[in-house]
């Protein structure tokens, strides 16, 4: 399997998360990770809907596991940084922001 067979469980995913539904998120993200094991994308989406549920040592664990198969992918590192900073892990944070941006100087979200 690989990221075509990932993406309806990553679209079902992000509805649920848009939903408000974290742990349905959890599910289908799992889902998407299960079908594309490599996809930095499944494992970051999976750590969102993690961290959404207060689960942020999980989170940071997908976050990393999203950096070490892409490691130019800033939303994981913008995302890790989000999970640092709500454990308030605030020099872990500011690095994980900075290297958002550095990868990726438009990614706005990083700025934030």
């Amino acid at each position: 399997m690989g990221e075509a067979e990932a993406k309806a469980f990553l679209e079902a995913g992000e509805r649920h998360l848009t939903a408000g539904e974290h742990q349905a998120a959890e599910q289908a993200f799992r889902s998407a990770v299960v079908a594309a094991p490599d996809s930095a994308l499944a494992h970051s989406k999976l750590g969102v809907a993690l961290a959404h549920s207060g689960n942020l040592d999980a989170a940071i664990t997908e976050f990393s596991k999203s950096i070490a198969l892409q490691p130019g992918y800033a939303p994981a590192y913008s995302n890790l940084g989000n999970a640092y900073r709500q454990k308030g892990m605030l020099e872990d944070a500011l690095v994980a922001y900075e290297r958002a941006v550095a990868l990726d100087p438009d990614y706005w979200v990083g700025h934030q």
